[in-house]
């Protein structure tokens, strides 16, 4: 056979395997991404159309929540008046009259501005008005849609009325 390299025939076929497992590897890789909320442990949160306000004086907070156990739990015990504060420069925080379920929940997540949590170890809600990392024993329940700014300027303590959005 005249004109046939045996050695050059090897490296195309070497070259065009190589090209095919990283596009193959590439396609793998977009399909694993999600387009919906932050995920926490793996697991992707869905919103529901369940909607609640938190009013501090006239101004109203939006809250979605999203639907986990957790979620609902919160949601059965509302409408609910309590008082809040900030800690640490991140967050504004309220104790809970009693635990909330943390069934199904993940380890922990990560939030972001405008995340509204649970922080279960102790059992305390936490909204975030700046963006912060992964903390064990935080769930998400829900993203605040709109008013967080009305969050992130409150000094000191201050009572906010809790209700579902019918």
């Amino acid at each position: 056979m005249a004109g046939f390299d045996m050695q050059t025939a090897s490296r195309r076929l070497t070259r065009r395997l190589l090209i095919a497992v990283v596009l193959l590897s590439l396609v793998g890789f977009a399909s694993c991404s999600s387009s919906g909320p932050k995920a926490q442990d793996g697991d992707v949160l869905m919103k529901n159309d369940t909607m609640v306000s938190l009013s501090i004086g006239v101004e109203k907070i939006i809250v979605r929540m999203h639907d986990n156990p957790t979620s609902r739990d919160f949601l059965s015990m509302l409408p609910l008046k309590l008082k809040f504060s900030d800690y640490a420069g991140t967050e504004k925080i309220s104790y809970l009259p009693r635990n909330l379920s943390t069934e199904s929940a993940p380890n922990g997540y990560d939030p972001s501005k405008g995340d509204f949590t649970l922080y279960a170890p102790w059992g305390n809600l936490a909204v975030f008005y700046k963006d912060f990392s992964y903390s064990p024993g935080l769930v998400s329940l829900g993203v605040i849609e709109s008013g967080i700014e009305k969050m992130e300027e409150m000094k000191g303590d201050f009572e906010v009325l809790i209700e579902k959005i019918d």
